[in-house]
């Protein structure tokens, strides 16, 4: 048996798209948009250097101005679809 320490690997994260800081971790979800861009494999960040929120699709940045937009669309969105299916069905 060996006496060798396991290697921690480091995970670097990527850089605050606003300040371009390191110091960038997972923000918890705040509101449903939040909780439905989670839902849908958006990674929500926040950067304690700018205290800037956002989420990230891949190299896709969204600040978090526009997930909220996206929450508050969502509603509505959501009731078109609906009347949009019963007029199909009940024509």
């Amino acid at each position: 048996m060996s006496d060798a320490t396991p290697q921690r690997i480091k995970v670097v994260h990527r850089p605050c798209p606003q300040c371009g800081s390191a110091d960038v971790h997972r923000s918890r979800t705040r509101t449903a948009a939040e909780w439905i861009a989670r839902r849908l494999g958006l990674r929500l960040r926040r950067c304690h250097v700018c205290n800037f929120r956002f989420a990230r699709l891949g190299n896709l940045v969204i600040p978090e101005s526009a997930v909220r937009a996206v929450g508050q669309a969502f509603p509505v969105l959501a009731l078109l679809s609906v009347l949009a299916v019963l007029s199909l069905v009940y024509r």
